[in-house]
């Protein structure tokens, strides 16, 4: 005799919630360089959606082919997408409770507590959020142009012909223990790698010799560069 509220019913619709929401767009000092310098090295319609996005406000079809490309749609807004699901007892018994892992790749100009404002405006206020992580990053981020342009300009000196384009990297760094104490941080390493062979946390993870020696003379350069 089960009734119709049910806890997995209402995290199904939580889900559901989560899946079609589209947090809003918010480009930054880092991801609007990106665009500006991204939209010269490509033709048609990306190029046409690339430097729609630098408007204010953005249009609206721009947004909406570049969210059908991952990594632009986590470059210009906060991401997030169920991994885990955890529930009931027993075969025959109704779930006391449920859990949902929510992995939240969220901008670093926006903070964790707006972001659980926004989940919880989405889900409901009788869900409980806890974090599994206690960091917080405050929500600053600034793009140096003196840094970038010291980069640029080593760069030229190992690859003459080559673009440098800033991009805020979509996965996690050790760059949010120095960010968390207001430490600005910038990543730069100058190793390619081949985008057709891409074996990054693979066992058989690679890079040719090529790369390593020439990333190598990069860094080198760049040291004392930013030293001087």
């Amino acid at each position: 005799m089960p009734p119709n509220d049910n806890s997995i019913y209402a995290l199904l619709d939580a889900v559901a919630v989560l899946r079609d929401y589209e947090f809003p767009v918010n480009l930054n000092a880092v991801t609007t360089e990106f665009f500006r310098r991204s939209k010269e090295l490509h033709t048609g319609p990306l190029r046409d959606a690339m430097e729609g996005i630098l408007q204010d406000p953005p249009k609206r079809e721009s947004i909406d082919y570049l969210a059908e490309i991952p990594f632009y749609n986590a470059s210009m807004r906060t991401t997030c997408v169920p991994t885990m699901i955890q529930g009931g007892h027993a075969e025959i018994a109704l779930p006391q409770q449920v859990t949902l892992t929510v992995n939240c790749r969220f901008l670093p100009t926006e903070s964790r507590d707006e972001l659980q404002a926004a989940l919880k405006s989405l889900i409901g206020e009788e869900a409980s959020i806890s974090w599994a992580s206690s960091t917080n990053l405050p929500p600053k981020f600034t793009l140096d142009p003196d840094v970038l342009a010291v980069i640029d300009r080593v760069s030229k000196s190992v690859w003459p012909d080559l673009p440098v384009i800033p991009i805020m990297g979509p996965g996690g760094t050790d760059a949010r223990f120095l960010r968390n104490v207001g430490t600005p941080v910038f990543g730069v390493d100058g190793i390619f790698i081949d985008v057709e062979d891409d074996r990054a946390h693979a066992k058989n993870e690679r890079l040719r010799t090529t790369s390593f020696f020439e990333g190598q003379e990069f860094l080198y350069r760049l040291t004392l560069a930013l030293s001087e």
